[in-house]
């Protein structure tokens, strides 16, 4: 085995892994941001069942003639779609804070006049706060946004780099006839390792995070990963199969070419 057989033997393990962990990343990144968590959202009707579940926690607050005046003034999908858009732009919790002061405010004034301004504020607090957590789990959403703030573009980089570079190796590979076949290997490793991480991730259907509503939220984003991932095995499926045609004809002129 010569120099350029042992370059394309590592190139090829090293394109196996770049094809597995563009499938992977792509796939990841592409399902948190806010417009894919607000899809994933209207899959699940999670607004509705919010709305629902916030209603029962001021129930356990406020008379329910107050917490239908309440409801009139404040819109509970408006409050989760613009939280979860402060994910692109790390401003998750700064608007769930205003949110939460907006709410305690239209609290205040629906309070019977008698009621002490003090004791009114302390009671708004409470029932704003324990409001907005019945809409969305805010603390694990701006744990998620300040770690996309911090690493998204650099992912996002590096995934176009080994994007780059995958090209560049199959390239490589494809411009010669005895270094054309490792190309095919990586590529069906490619398929097949991310073939299994897709059936290892249906592992996790019956997990339970939060309440249920939660839950259905994130199974809906793990089946949006699962489809993402499903659309690049194809992608590279197709590559694969272009590669094996061009494998056949180099092999059939080359058989031509003797006689």
């Amino acid at each position: 085995m010569n120099i350029k057989q042992v370059v394309s033997g590592f190139l090829m393990v090293i394109l196996s892994i770049f094809l597995i962990l563009l499938v992977l990343c792509t796939s990841v990144v592409f399902n948190i941001k806010s417009q894919s968590i607000i899809k994933a959202m209207d899959e699940v009707n999670y607004i509705e069942n919010a709305d629902s579940k916030a209603k029962e926690v001021l129930k356990n607050y406020l008379p329910e003639e107050k917490v239908e005046q309440l409801l009139k003034r404040v819109s509970a999908g408006s409050i989760i779609q613009e939280i979860v858009l402060g994910l692109d732009n790390n401003t998750v919790e700064k608007i769930a804070s205003e949110k939460e002061q907006e709410i305690k405010k239209e609290i205040v004034n629906i309070l019977d006049e008698d009621v002490d301004e003090n004791s009114k504020q302390l009671f708004a607090q409470t029932v704003s706060s324990e409001y907005i957590k019945a809409l969305l789990p805010t603390f694990e959403l701006n744990t998620i946004s300040k770690i996309n703030a911090k690493y998204s573009e650099k992912l996002v980089l590096a995934l176009i780099i080994v994007f780059i570079l995958c090209i560049g190796i199959l390239f490589f590979l494809y411009k010669g006839r005895k270094t054309f076949k490792w190309g095919i290997i990586a590529l069906y490793n490619g398929i097949i390792f991310s073939t299994i991480v897709l059936f290892l991730l249906n592992e996790f259907n019956n997990i339970a995070i939060g309440n249920k509503n939660t839950t259905a939220l994130i199974l809906q984003l793990l089946k949006q990963i699962k489809i993402d991932i499903i659309i690049e095995i194809v992608i590279i499926t197709i590559i694969a199969i272009l590669f094996n045609y061009i494998a056949y004809f180099r092999k059939r002129n080359k058989k031509k070419n003797k006689f």
